[in-house]
C-alpha cells in the first residue's frame, strides 16, 4: 500500500521540530494544547523551547566521573577470549584495555569464587576484567553523531538512532518512549553503568534492523553490556538514594538486553559452531537475572519514586490507555484444564505443589498485565512471572522435569505475542517452544496438553520473515500424529 502523503510544516512550533511530530501552526498548535502547554508554545511566545518539558522537578546532578582516554592503538592486544563471533577488533581494532574504573572488594570480582553477583556474572562475554576507559564525552558523540573507535576505521551509527529510533521501542507509552529519547542519555551522563547499557541496546537494536552488518553491531552490544555489567558490579555494594534511579533504570535496560544478546547469539551466532545452547537453559540464566536484579533493587523503590527516574514506574496521569491483550484471556481460560490435567497425573508431592503454584502464578501474572491502565502489558506479564517464581521450581526446569516444561510452554506463548511489539524477543517463542518439543515429544502423555502452545507459537512464526530459524515438520512434536492418537 502506498504511503500517505501530507503537507509538510516548515513554519511549526520549536517544540514539534524537536519532537519530530507534524505541526497544524494553529496559535497555539494542538499538540501543545494537548500536553497542557499553550502557554509555552512558541507560535504564541516567539521564543523556542530549551528543550522539550517534562513534569517533573528539578534535579541537581552529581559531576560526571572524569576517565582519562589512552591514546589509540595502532594493533590489535592480544585476547585471552576465545568466542569467534566476539571481536571488536576483533571487529574494528579493540580499544585499549586500562584498570577497571572502578574497584570493589573480592567478592564482587567475576574472578572470586565468592561471587555476591552470580545472576550478573553469567552474562560476562569477556574472560578478563579490564576495560576501555570510557566517558560521557562516547555517549554524546553516539547522542550527535556517531561512536568512534580507537583507530583510523570508525563503525559509524545513523545520526541519533538512540534518540529517533531505539529509545521508541522501550516502552508502549508516549511520554516514557520521549522520556528516554530527551531525558535519558542526560540524566545518564553521571553514571558510566547506565551509560554503557545505553550504547549496548541501541548496538543490539542495529543488529536486529540491519541483517548484513548484524555479527558487528552484535558485537559492539555485547562489548559495551560488558562494560555495563562491570560497572554496576562494582558500585552495587554501595546502592544508595543517589544512585538508586539510575541503577533501576540500568537494571530495566540490562534486561532488555539480554534478552536481545542472547537470543542474537542462539539465532545467528552459535549456529555456526554447531547445536546451539538449550534455549532452557538460557532463559533461566536470563530469569536468575531478573530475580536477582528484583531483589537487589526493589528495596529502593521508594527512593525511585520520588526521584528523576520515577517516571519508569509510575502509572500515566494521561487519559490514555494500552489496548487489553485478548490473547491474555484465551491463555488465562485454558490454565484451569492444564492444572486439571498436571493434578491426574502420577506426581511426587513437591513437583505438583510447585507445578500448581507456578500456574497459579502464570495466571496472576496474567491478569496483572490486563488491568485497566496497565502499560507495556506483554513485557509485564514476561517479567513479572520471571521474577515471583521459586528457586525450587526452576531447579525443575533446569532438570526438565515434564511437568514444570508443560507451565513453561504456555508461558512462551507470551514471546510471541510479544515479538511483533518488542523487537528483544525475537525468536524466543519457536525456541522454547522447540526444546520443549523435542524433550516431550516422545513421551505420549505430555503430548497433548502442550498442542496448543505449540500451535500458536508455530503459526507465529511462520507469519515471520526475518531470516531467524523457525521449527519446522516434521518434528519430534507432530500434531498430524496427535490429532489422530
Amino acid at each position: 500500500m502506498a504511503r500517505l502523503g501530507h503537507k509538510k510544516s516548515r513554519n511549526g512550533c520549536q517544540r514539534c521540530k524537536a519532537r519530530h511530530v507534524k505541526c497544524d501552526e494553529a496559535r497555539p498548535c494542538s499538540n501543545c494544547v494537548k500536553h497542557h502547554l499553550e502557554k509555552e508554545c512558541s507560535l504564541v511566545t516567539g521564543n523556542p523551547p530549551v528543550g522539550l518539558p517534562v513534569k517533573r522537578q528539578p534535579i541537581s546532578r552529581p559531576p560526571v566521573e572524569r576517565i582519562s582516554i589512552p591514546e589509540p592503538l595502532k594493533t590489535p592486544p592480544a585476547r585471552t577470549s576465545s568466542a569467534p563471533s566476539l571481536s571488536i577488533h576483533y571487529v574494528l581494532n579493540p580499544p585499549p584495555t586500562a584498570p577497571p574504573t572502578s574497584t570493589g572488594s573480592n567478592a564482587s570480582s567475576p574472578q572470586s569464587q565468592n561471587d555476591t553477583y552470580p545472576f550478573l556474572t553469567r552474562f560476562f562475554h569477556r574472560t578478563d576484567s579490564s576495560q576501555s576507559a570510557f566517558t560521557a564525552r562516547d555517549l554524546e558523540l553516539m547522542y550527535l553523531s556517531f561512536v568512534p573507535f580507537y583507530s583510523s576505521t570508525r563503525l559509524t551509527i545513523p545520526r541519533h538512532h538512540w534518540t529517533i529510533s531505539t529509545s521508541q521501542t522501550m516502552s508502549s507509552r508516549e511520554d516514557v518512549s520521549t522520556y528516554w529519547a530527551v531525558e535519558g542519555p542526560k540524566l545518564a551522563m553521571p553514571y558510566p553503568y547506565l551509560l554503557q547499557e545505553l550504547l549496548a541496546l541501541s548496538a543490539l537494536h542495529k543488529a536486529n534492523l540491519e541483517k548484513d552488518q548484524r555479527s558487528t553491531f552484535y558485537a559492539l552490544g555485547v562489548y559495551h553490556q560488558d562494560l555495563a555489567i562491570h560497572e554496576m558490579r562494582a558500585r552495587l555494594p554501595t546502592l544508595n538514594p543517589d544512585n538508586a534511579g539510575a541503577m533501576f533504570a540500568t537494571g530495566a535496560l540490562l534486561s532488555m538486553g539480554v534478552f536481545a544478546s542472547t537470543g542474537m547469539s542462539a539465532s545467528h551466532m552459535e549456529r555456526s559452531l554447531g547445536k546451539p545452547r538449550s534455549s532452557i537453559d538460557a532463559l533461566l540464566d536470563i530469569f536468575s537475572l531478573l530475580q536477582g536484579m528484583y531483589s537487589i533493587l526493589n528495596q529502593e523503590r521508594p527512593n525511585v519514586a520520588t526521584g528523576p527516574f520515577r517516571i519508569l514506574i509510575e502509572d500515566t496521569d494521561e487519559d490514555w490507555v494500552d489496548p487489553k491483550q485478548t490473547l491474555f484471556d484465551d491463555l488465562e481460560n485454558l490454565l484451569p484444564s492444564v492444572q486439571a490435567f498436571i493434578e491426574a497425573q502420577s506426581l511426587p508431592w513437591t513437583t505438583r505443589s510447585e507445578t500448581v503454584g507456578a500456574l497459579a502464578t502464570l495466571r496472576t501474572c496474567l491478569h496483572d498485565a490486563n488491568r485497566p491502565r496497565a502499560t507495556t502489558r506483554e513485557i509485564r506479564f514476561l517479567f513479572f512471572w520471571a521474577s515471583r517464581n521459586t528457586p525450587t521450581f526452576f531447579s525443575m526446569l533446569r532438570s526438565k522435569e515434564p511437568a514444570a516444561l508443560v507451565v513453561l510452554a504456555y508461558y512462551a506463548v507470551g514471546f510471541a505475542i510479544a515479538e511483533g511489539r518488542y523487537w528483544y524477543m525475537d525468536g524466543w517463542g519457536p525456541r522454547i517452544l522447540g526444546d520443549i518439543a523435542e524433550i516431550l515429544g516422545g513421551q505420549s502423555v505430555w503430548r497433548p496438553v502442550i498442542q496448543w502452545p505449540w500451535e500458536y507459537v508455530h503459526r507465529s512464526a511462520m507469519k515471520k520473515d526475518d531470516g531467524l530459524p523457525r521449527p519446522q515438520q516434521p518434528h519430534p512434536f507432530d500434531l498430524r500424529k496427535l490429532r489422530t492418537a
